[in-house]
């Protein structure tokens, strides 16, 4: 049956791959301009005799010449798109470095092994994890700094960056009972947000 071919041949538990988009070559798609110089762009532009194009074919034909033509100024002065490659090759390699490490350090520590050995490997994990944290912070930095060179002249990449920061996503890690104990339990501060709402809330027609 197609449904049992289904569930045997899919394992919702491995690692899926996005598919990287392709883009036609030949297409606008294919071009970033969110890297584009478009001081350049509208230089060559404005070089363009577009009245004497016109005239060189036939109503009919002028839309497929214009664009040929307008995507070939593109192409001359906008980068083509790059596929993403995700985090920095040093960066995952640090990462798994300290994957490592710390599975080294959690057999030392059930092993019963000399303090001193663990303290070793336990500094090691505490000094990559601190060069993982520089990383990522020079990588942040040089994004923000290309960022704000390109406000004058692509502000739409500057505000696209900006969008990506005002997104904030809190958790509420732990509330006080009615004993004023903390307590971090899901239900218990669920339902003490219900109480307090509860309190507060009045109906349309209460005064």
């Amino acid at each position: 049956h197609n449904v049992v071919d289904v569930m045997f041949s899919w394992n919702p538990l491995s690692d899926e791959k996005l598919a990287v988009p392709q883009f036609d070559e030949n297409s606008f798609r294919s071009l970033d301009f969110y890297k584009a110089d478009y001081n350049i762009l509208k230089t060559r532009l404005n070089e363009v005799d577009w009245s004497h194009l016109r005239d060189q074919c036939t109503f009919e034909e002028f839309p497929v010449l214009f664009t040929d033509t307008l995507f070939q100024i593109c192409a001359s002065s906008v980068p083509a798109k790059e596929a993403p490659s995700g985090r920095p090759k040093h960066v995952n390699a640090m990462r798994r470095k300290r994957n490592r490490l710390q599975a080294r350090l959690r057999a030392l520590t059930c092993s019963g092994a000399p303090p001193e050995h663990i303290k070793t490997v336990s500094n090691k994990v505490a000094l990559l994890q601190y060069d993982i944290k520089e990383a990522c912070v020079r990588r942040l930095d040089a994004k923000e700094r290309n960022a704000v060179e390109k406000i004058k002249t692509n502000s739409k990449y500057f505000y696209s960056y900006a969008k990506t920061l005002s997104k904030i996503k809190s958790t509420i890690n732990m509330l006080y009972d009615r004993n004023e104990e903390i307590t971090t339990d899901s239900k218990e501060m669920a339902d003490l947000l219900q109480e307090q709402f509860c309190s507060v809330f009045s109906g349309p027609n209460c005064p």
